[in-house]
This record gives structure tokens, C-alpha cells and sequence, in this order.
């Protein structure tokens, strides 16, 4: 990213930050929809955006609002502390305005916890609804940004299973399920800091209702730019976080040796590095893990007391993140998207050279070959380190 682009997102960022941070002394709470969640779909007619947000309820009881506002009951009649208010609009700036006519209150934005976006609306370009993030000052840069294979509307529309505010939930089940690295949490900063490179492919959460109607976090959604190019699972989701750094914690599950059951590892730490080598017009990717793990639960008689089975654990756990990775690096190649960063890694690391391969990354990055080492090592928590077992 080039350092004017940088210099202007830092200060677009603390902008949005420092004036959407006013005093309830200025404002009549009663004059506000305090926004919780905000979904962007195409409108009936694909030209118009169809706006649909929750509005937390200032009162028990009192929805606040009319025209096109949800009734705020969830499955079973229980009531929900929000109401829905939906608006069209040719942007997504005028939809917004639009929907104070149907609702009495005007939307305010500080404590919007999530963004989402339909599949439809994604694939034609989200641009539309950045810009209205970014010059909607009161947006806060910390909200979550995600991707629905369906309408963004159902989603927001969707109770909460406790009984709190439906985004509240939304949030916290991200938060909650970004530990088992498998969900890829990004916020609309992470998207457009990636937006704003030209090589590096923009990533938000995958979010969709099951069969049984309830909401579940199903991969990462995948950019070309600001167009919606695809979707991974879980699995190419954590290949790509071991790469990109952002493994937190979480189980790696392994066939013990001599087929002695399975024995499930816990991540305490994980790093990862991309390093970038020219030659020629040439690019060479290295891309080195190192993962540290703490023995758990076996299914089997294995005795992890001897270290040769330690040893042989640990290689069968860096077969695992192996595959993980290259499963990632396969779909990304597929989507001809640079999640992982290549490009800029080859930027940072020599960039006379970059200049030249920039224009032609669409033609290389598919093609392009990646060294990958992965060095993991176990260590024993426990005291006891032979399974119990009956005589």
C-alpha cells in the first residue's frame, strides 16, 4: 500500500473514531434509533439498495417508530428487544436518509455492531456501501463486516436465541468461535486496508441461516477488489490464518501412531511469516509456520511419556496445518485472490522490482510456486502422561 493511501486511511479511521464519539448531553436519547445491526441487499429492482437494520428499543414495549417496522417478536412470540426498519434508496446513503420517513427516529450508528452484506449485492460491488461507511461519520471502524450466501435482510430479521439484541449475539458468537480458528473475524477496517491495496484481496466472515432458520458462521467470504469472487470452509479458513498470523488458539486432531486412537492438540501459539525473493522478473514465496502445542485429549493407549511419540505427534500435526495451507493456497489460486498478502510482501521486500510485477500479479499469482515450512513442538502440561487404562 502506497504511503499517501496509507496516510489517508489513518486519518479517514481516526475521523470516523473521534466524531462518532459525541456526549448523550448533545442529543435527546428519545430522538434516536440506536443501531445494532445493518444489512445491504439488491432492492426488488437491482438498481435500488434495499437497507434493512435493528434498532434497539428505548423502553420495553415501544417499538418507536412505524411505516415499514418489524413487530420486534421472534420464534414462540417471545418478544425481542429490537425493531426492524427496512428502506430503498439508489445509494446506500439515500436509503438511510429514506428511512427516517418510516421510522420516527433518527438511525444513529456508534454502536453498530455488525455489517452485512447479500451475496447478490457483494458480487456487484460493495463500494457503494463503504463510501457510505466512510463518509458516515458516526460508523464505528470497529464493527464487524460480514458476506451472506443469501439476503442480509434474513439476517437481521433473525431473533436472538437468548432473548438479547440479535447482533449483540451475532457479535459475541464471532468473538466466541474466532478461538477455535476456523472463523475468520474481520472488521471494516481490515476491509478497506486490504481494499485499499491493489493486490491484496479483501476478506470478510461467511454468515448464514441453517435449515433450522438459525444463524452459524461458515468460513470467510472471498474479494477481487470490491466484488464478492467466493467462498471458503472452515478448513482453507484456517490454512489461511496459520499464513496470515491471526491463529489465536484451537484444537489440530491427529491419528496417533500404530493406530492407537486420535489425540487432539491444543494450540498455545502460533506464527506465521511470508517472505518475498526477486530475481530475474521472477518471485520467489517462502511462507514458514511455527506452531507450539500442549497435549489433550487421547482416545487411545498411547504412551505420550516416551519421546519418540512426542516427536511423532508433532509431525503428524505439521501434516495437518500442511494440508490446511495448501488447501487454502489451492482455492485462492482457484479465485486468482491474493488473500494471503503475497504481493505485498513482495512490495515491502524489493520494490523496484514490484513496480514492474504489479500490473502483470493477476497473471502471476495463479501460477506462482510457494516454499512452505512448518515446524511444530508439543509440550506436556499435565504431571500424568500415560492414558489411564483398565488392567
Amino acid at each position: 500500500m502506497k504511503l499517501q493511501n496509507r496516510l489517508t486511511f489513518s486519518i479517514l479511521i481516526i475521523a470516523m473514531t473521534l466524531i462518532g464519539s459525541g456526549c448523550w448531553s448533545y442529543r435527546e436519547l428519545e430522538t434516536l434509533g440506536i443501531v445494532s445491526g445493518a444489512g445491504f441487499d439488491l432492492g426488488k429492482d437491482p438498481e435500488q439498495v434495499l437497507l434493512t437494520v435493528q434498532v434497539i428499543k428505548a423502553s420495553k414495549g415501544k417499538g418507536g417508530g412505524n411505516g415499514s417496522l418489524g413487530d420486534g417478536q421472534g420464534q414462540g412470540s417471545r418478544p425481542q428487544p429490537v425493531a426492524i426498519v427496512e428502506s430503498n434508496g439508489a445509494t446506500a446513503f439515500e436509503a438511510v436518509r429514506n428511512a427516517v420517513s418510516k421510522f420516527s427516529r433518527r438511525l444513529y450508528w456508534p454502536h453498530n455492531q455488525i455489517l452485512i452484506v447479500g451475496k447478490e449485492a457483494a458480487e456487484n460491488g460493495v463500494k457503494n456501501y463503504l463510501n457510505f461507511g466512510i463518509r458516515q461519520t458516526e460508523l464505528r471502524p470497529t464493527a464487524w463486516i460480514m458476506i451472506s450466501p443469501g439476503k442480509a435482510g434474513d439476517l437481521i430479521r433473525a431473533p436472538g436465541e437468548m432473548g438479547q439484541i440479535p447482533a449483540m449475539e451475532i457479535k459475541d458468537m464471532l468473538q466466541a468461535q474466532s478461538a477455535t480458528s476456523e472463523i475468520g473475524s474481520f472488521t471494516f477496517y481490515d476491509f478497506i486496508e486490504r481494499l485499499m491495496s491493489k493486490t491484496t484481496a479483501p476478506l470478510a466472515t461467511q454468515i448464514r441461516l441453517n435449515k433450522e432458520g438459525e444463524v452459524e458462521l461458515a468460513g470467510t467470504a472471498i474479494f477481487k477488489g470490491e466484488k464478492l469472487v467466493g467462498f471458503i470452509g472452515k478448513k482453507e479458513t484456517r490454512g489461511l490464518l496459520w499464513v496470515i498470523g491471526k491463529i489465536k488458539s484451537g484444537v489440530v486432531i491427529v491419528k496417533a501412531p500404530a493406530n492407537k486412537g486420535k489425540v487432539s492438540l491444543g494450540i498455545i501459539h502460533a506464527a506465521g511469516k511470508i517472505q518475498a525473493e526477486t530475481k530475474n522478473d521472477s518471485v520467489k514465496i517462502t511462507v514458514k509456520v511455527n506452531v507450539q502445542s500442549g497435549l489433550g485429549e487421547q482416545t487411545g493407549d498411547l504412551d505420550t511419556s516416551k519421546p519418540e511419540v512426542i516427536k511423532s505427534l508433532a509431525r503428524r500435526e505439521a501434516t495437518v496445518i500442511r494440508n490446511e495451507i495448501n488447501a487454502a493456497f489451492k482455492k485462492a489460486q482457484e479465485l486468482n485472490a491474493d488473500i494471503f498478502g503475497f504481493g505485498e510482501a513482495v512490495h515491502r521486500a524489493d520494490f523496484k522490482a514490484w513496480k514492474k510485477l504489479e500490473p502483470r500479479w493477476d497473471e502471476i499469482f495463479p501460477k506462482l510456486k510457494v516454499k512452505l515450512i512448518v515446524k511444530t513442538n508439543i509440550s506436556l502440561n499435565g504431571l500424568i502422561n500415560k492414558p489411564i487404562s483398565q488392567k
